[in-house]
C-alpha cells in the first residue's frame, strides 16, 4: 500500500522531534522512546520515502528531518511498512550526529548523493617565461600590448592568458575536468587585470573557450564533487546569461534538488534567468514546476506573480506549496489576499503551507485571518502548522490567541473547549517565539493555567532563562 502525502508529512514531524531528542535531550529517554514509538506508528502499514526536497526545507528548522538529510548528503530515505524500532533509532542518531555514517538496512534505505573520491587538488599551473617586473595590459581589442614596469610584479596577463588558456584547453581535451575548472576559474580572475578597453574581447574569447558542452560536464563534476562546486559556481555567475540555459536544464533533468543547490544559488544571482525560470512553470512535470517556483521567489522578478498565484489550481499539491512559499517571499503587498484565501483551501496540506506562509511575512495584520482558520480547521496536522504559523508572528494578536487556546480547557459542561495535546502545544509554540510578549504570556500560564498548562509554561521559562544564560 502507498503512502500518501500526509503520510509523508507525518514521518518526518515525528522523526524531526526523535532528531531533535537525540542532539539535544540525549538523556531523555522516556521522550526519545515515546517519539520512536510515534515514528514506528506512521510506517506500520505503509511504506514511506522522503526526500530531501526545496520546499519543505525551507519551511523546517534546522534540526528537522529533511534539513538533516541535506546536511549530511542524503538524497532520499524510504522506509518499509514494518521497519523495526532498531533501524530507525539507528537512522535518527545519525542524524542527529555530524559524523556518525548514515546506516543503510533492509527495512530504511538510504541513499546518498553521488559523488566521486575528489582526486587531489592539482598544484598551481606553471606560467613560462622570468617573473620579471614587467606587467602587460591590451589597450584595445586586436592592438598592440602596452607594457609597463613595476617593482615586483608578476608577469602580467597577456602571458598568463595564453598559459590558462592552453591548460583549459588541454584539460577539456583530456576530459580532466577538476584541472579545467580550476583553469578556468584562474582565468576569469584575471578579468580585473585586464584594460577596460579590451575587458570585452576577453570575456568574449573565454566563453567560446567554455561552451554548452563544457558547462554540462562542469556541473556533473561539481555534482559528484561537491568541494568543487563554489568553484563552478562561479564560473557560471561569470559567464552569465550564456550559462544560464544549461543550469536550468541540469536542474529540470532530475526531481531531487539537493545535490544541484548550487545551481539554484547561481540562477537566484541571475537576474536574466528570469524568463527561462517563468518557462518552467509551464513545464508538464510538476517537479520542474517546483523548481521554477522556488526559483522565482529567490529572483523576486514582481512580473513572475502572476503565474505564481496560477499554480495555486494546480493538481499537484506539492507545486501549490511551492507556489505559496515563494509568493511568501515578494514584499509587493498584492500577494497577502492570495495567502490569506488559500487558507480555506479544500487540501488540508496547502491550508497548512498557507499558514506557515503566512508566519513567515511576520505581518501582525495577518494574525486573526490565522486564528480565524484555527477555529474552523478539523484536519490535525494542518491545525499544528496553522498554530506554527501564528507562532511566528510577532503581534499582539497572535500573543493573545495562543494564550487564550492555552486556557481553553474542555470540560463536560464544556465542550467548545481545546484538548489538553492542543492546549500543550499552543505553551510550546509560545516557548518557541523569542518576543517579550510571548514570555510575559508564559509567565501568565504559569499562574493562571490549570496544572498540566502551569507545569508546561514553568517548563518553557526555565527553557527560556537557560538559553539566556
Amino acid at each position: 500500500m502507498s503512502s500518501t502525502l500526509s503520510d509523508v508529512n507525518a514521518f518526518a514531524d515525528k522523526m524531526s522531534r526523535l532528531i531533535a531528542l537525540y542532539r539535544l535531550e540525549p538523556m531523555n529517554g522516556e521522550a526519545q522512546a515515546a517519539a520512536l514509538g510515534a515514528a514506528l506508528r506512521v510506517v506500520s502499514e505503509d511504506a514511506v520515502t522522503v526526500e530531501a526536497g526545496l520546499e519543505v526545507s525551507d519551511v523546517e528548522d534546522h534540526l528537522s528531518l529533511k534539513a538533516r538529510l541535506l546536511a549530511r548528503q542524503v538524497d532520499h530515505v524510504q522506509v518499509l511498512a514494518g521497519a523495526p524500532a532498531e533501524d530507525l533509532a539507528a537512522l535518527a542518531r545519525a542524524l542527529s550526529d555530524d559524523v556518525t555514517p548514515i546506516p543503510s538496512t533492509t527495512m530504511v534505505r538510504v541513499e546518498m548523493v553521488q559523488r566521486l573520491d575528489a582526486p587531489q587538488t592539482p598544484a598551481p599551473l606553471p606560467l613560462a617565461g622570468d617573473r620579471s617586473s614587467e606587467l602587460v595590459f591590451l589597450d584595445r581589442p586586436g592592438g598592440q600590448p602596452r607594457r609597463e614596469r613595476r617593482r615586483g610584479s608578476r608577469l602580467g596577463p597577456v602571458r598568463e592568458i595564453e598559459e590558462l588558456t592552453a591548460a583549459v584547453q588541454a584539460a577539456i581535451e583530456r576530459g580532466q575536468w577538476m584541472e579545467g575548472i580550476h583553469a578556468a576559474q584562474a582565468l576569469i580572475h584575471l578579468s580585473p587585470r585586464i584594460h577596460e578597453d579590451s575587458r570585452r574581447s576577453f570575456s568574449i574569447a573565454v566563453k567560446r573557450r567554455l561552451p554548452s558542452p563544457v558547462l554540462r560536464q562542469f556541473i556533473e563534476f561539481a555534482v559528484r564533487v561537491p568541494e568543487e562546486q563554489a568553484r563552478v559556481a562561479e564560473i557560471l555567475r561569470w559567464i552569465g546569461y550564456d550559462a544560464v540555459e544549461v543550469m536550468i536544464e541540469s536542474i529540470g533533468a532530475t526531481e531531487s534538488a539537493t545535490p544541484r543547490q548550487f545551481l539554484h544559488d547561481a540562477l537566484s544571482d541571475t537576474p536574466s534567468a528570469f524568463p527561462m525560470v517563468l518557462a518552467l512553470l509551464s513545464s508538464t512535470k510538476p517537479y520542474q514546476v517546483r523548481h521554477g517556483a522556488e526559483l522565482m521567489g529567490r529572483l523576486q522578478n514582481a512580473e513572475g506573480i502572476p503565474a505564481l498565484k496560477g499554480l495555486l489550481t494546480h493538481p499537484d499539491g506539492r507545486v501549490r506549496a511551492a507556489a505559496l512559499w515563494s509568493l511568501s517571499e515578494f514584499p509587493d503587498p498584492s500577494v497577502v489576499d492570495t495567502l490569506r484565501q488559500a487558507l480555506q483551501h479544500p487540501s488540508a496540506h496547502t491550508r497548512a503551507v498557507a499558514g506557515r506562509a503566512i508566519g513567515r511575512r511576520r505581518n501582525g495584520a495577518l494574525a486573526m485571518p490565522l486564528v480565524a482558520a484555527l477555529n474552523e480547521e478539523r484536519d490535525p496536522d494542518a491545525w499544528h502548522e496553522l498554530l506554527t504559523g501564528l507562532g511566528e508572528i510577532d503581534a499582539p494578536e497572535a500573543t493573545a490567541a495562543l494564550t487564550q487556546i492555552a486556557l481553553e480547557k474542555r470540560s463536560f459542561l464544556r465542550r467548545r473547549g481545546q484538548p489538553l495535546e492542543r492546549r500543550l502545544e499552543a505553551v510550546r509554540v509560545l516557548g518557541e517565539s523569542s518576543s517579550p510578549a510571548a514570555r510575559q504570556a508564559l509567565e501568565h500560564l504559569a499562574v493562571e493555567g490549570d496544572p498540566p498548562i502551569r507545569a508546561a509554561a514553568e517548563e518553557m521559562l526555565l527553557f527560556l532563562d537557560g538559553v539566556e544564560g
